[in-house]
Parts: C-alpha cells; structure tokens; sequence
C-alpha cells in the first residue's frame, strides 16, 4: 500500500501532488527557465522539449485524473515518466551541465518511500537508464574508465540511498500501524468509558434517593436532583464548605448535631458510614434519612472519591414512631384492669 494514501477528495489528490510530484515539477520548471535563457539551443531540443512536455503531462495526470478511485499502484507510472525526462533532459545537457542526474533523486525516492519495497528496485534500474541511455543511443559500451564510473556511479547511490530511504518507510509504517492500533483500543476504551459513565448518571437520576459522589478534592463530581434539593433545603451547597446545615438532628429529633459531625463532612474525612439516622428540618416539618457513605478505590489502592447515598424513610420512621405509641398505650391501658383484677 502506498505510503501517499489517496483520499476520495479534491484535497487528497493535492496532498498526493504536493508531496510527490510538486518539488519535482518546479525543478524541472526552473531548469527550463534558466536553459530558455542560457542555452536557448538546448532549449528547443527534441530531447529536451520532449523531457519537458512528460513531466508537464505527468504532474497535469496526477493532479487532475481520479486516482482516488482506482489502484494506487498505477502513480508508478508517474515516476517513470520523471526518469524518462531526467534521461532526456540529461541526454541533451550533460556536457554542459553534468551534475542533472541529481533530478532522479526526486522520483526514486517517491518510488523508494511510498510504494511496496519491491518497488524500490524499479528507482534503482531508472537511475542506471539515466546514465546508460546515451550509450543504447550509441549502441557501444562505455570506453573508458570514467565513462564506466560515470555511468555506475549514480545508480550506485541510488541504491544505497533507496535502501535507506526503504528502510525508514517500512519503519514509518510499522509504527503508523501501532499507533493506528493503539488509538484503536483508545478509542474502544473512551467509548466504554462513556458508556459507564452515561449509566452512572441514569442511575444517579434514576434512583429515588440523593446520591452525590465527591472526588479527592472534595468537589462534587456528580449529584443528582433529590441531592441539590436536600442541601438546598438545609441552606447549604454541595460544592462549598462547611457541607452541613443548622436543622439537623440527631434520631431523637431534638438533638442538633454540630457542622463537623453531620453526613458530608464525615464523608470527607474518610468514615465510611451504614445505615446512619437524621432527622432534618426545623421541628414540627423534619424529614428522616437513612445515610450511607463508602469511599472509592482503584485496585492499586489510589483513592478516587467517595459516594454519598440518603433515602427518604420519613414514612417509615413516622409508623415505627406510631407503633411505639401504640404499644406504649396499650400496654399502659391493659396494665390498670389487670391490677385491679389481680
């Protein structure tokens, strides 16, 4: 797969062109410009206006064709146009500008690093067409030494530099992969996380008590609507100290018990409480809860907050209260008769 991945956009295939054919195309451009003007005879060349008319057609193929909806191995093809200019451009200016090999740099290393390793060899064969083209022209070998190095030389490099440039590409795709796989389960875990947090707070609303979880710095992380209602009822806040509210009372509904020792601020010191008593309210209008607390740990043992809970049992503590007085009625009613009698 090749590394310049096409999207299907406009914008993908301008991102393909920037990347591999752009620094290529304004080379060459500049180089015809300067040869328009100082070797204007090379400039009208058939070599050279033909290398010329390849690289325009190229760059004009890959910026305009839909490449996005067909195999991307078919951009090959773009780069072998470029070493077929660079062996025409080269052809025709060698003796005046020897060093124009240096072009096929462009398109080997679009063939070295974004295609499949194989593909590498195919840059490595265009640079040694660059530099044995005029001698199949000829049809002679090199004659001299330095002809031979002449025409080695750069498909030597090439090698080298398309094994490097090969090497970094297989390693870029690796990790490309690890990361992809890695966001991948990132991404499973944020939505699992999501999802465990969407039903903490269906039960948080769901559930008919006032339910609040504090985190380490004892702010309230969430709270459902029956909590704000309590504390606001008691004049308190959730989120500001002291957490506790003067109409307080302990079972007997007469004892008031102090800021420091009431659910919240107990809590937050760490007791953890089950099945506490309160009365709240001022007297004659006091509602019964029933208040537990417990503190969240990780499995390292880090603590991650602490989880409030208090259910209305006003009902219920108002028929046990009921019963009591019954009792206590009958028993004192059955006690009179039962004396005289004895």
């Amino acid at each position: 797969m090749p590394l310049f991945e096409l999207q299907p956009t406009q914008e993908g295939r301008i991102r393909v062109f920037a990347r591999a054919q752009l620094p290529f195309f304004l080379a060459t451009m500049l180089l015809a410009t300067v040869c328009a003007f100082v070797l204007p005879e090379h400039f009208w060349s058939p070599w050279f206006l033909g290398a010329m008319a390849l690289v325009v057609l190229g760059s004009l193929l890959l910026f305009v064709a839909p490449w996005d909806r067909i195999s991307s191995n078919w951009l090959i093809l773009i780069a072998l146009a470029d070493i077929v200019a660079v062996a025409f451009i080269r052809l025709e200016l060698y003796n005046d500008v020897p060093g124009l090999g240096i072009l096929a740099v462009f398109p080997v290393l679009w063939l070295s690093y974004g295609f499949r390793p194989a593909v590498m060899f195919v840059g490595v064969a265009g640079s040694l067409f660059i530099t044995t083209f005029p001698y199949m022209l000829r049809q002679q070998l090199p004659q001299s030494a330095l002809e031979w190095i002449n025409a080695l030389l750069l498909p030597a490099c090439v090698v080298f530099m398309a094994v490097a440039v090969g090497t970094a590409a297989r390693q870029l795709r690796r990790s490309r992969v690890r990361v992809e796989q890695h966001a991948a389960r990132l991404e499973v875990a944020l939505r699992e996380s999501q999802d465990a947090e969407l039903i903490a707070r269906a039960v948080f609303q769901t559930v008919d008590a006032a339910m609040a979880f504090y985190g380490v710095h004892n702010k309230p992380v969430i709270a459902n609507e029956q909590a704000y209602q309590v504390v606001s009822s008691l004049g308190f806040s959730l989120d500001k100290p002291p957490y506790a509210g003067h109409d307080v009372f302990e079972a007997d509904r007469v004892t008031r018990i102090p800021f420091s020792e009431q659910i919240i601020p107990r809590a937050l010191r760490g007791e953890e409480i089950a099945g506490h008593i309160e009365w709240l309210g001022p007297p004659g209008d006091q509602k019964a809860i029933l208040a537990s607390t417990k503190r969240v740990h990780r499995e390292d043992g880090t603590v991650l907050g602490t989880f409030i809970a208090c259910f209305d049992i006003t009902d219920l503590a108002n028929a046990v209260s009921v019963r009591e007085q019954f009792l206590t009625t009958v028993s004192h009613e059955l006690r009179t008769p039962l004396t005289s009698i004895m």
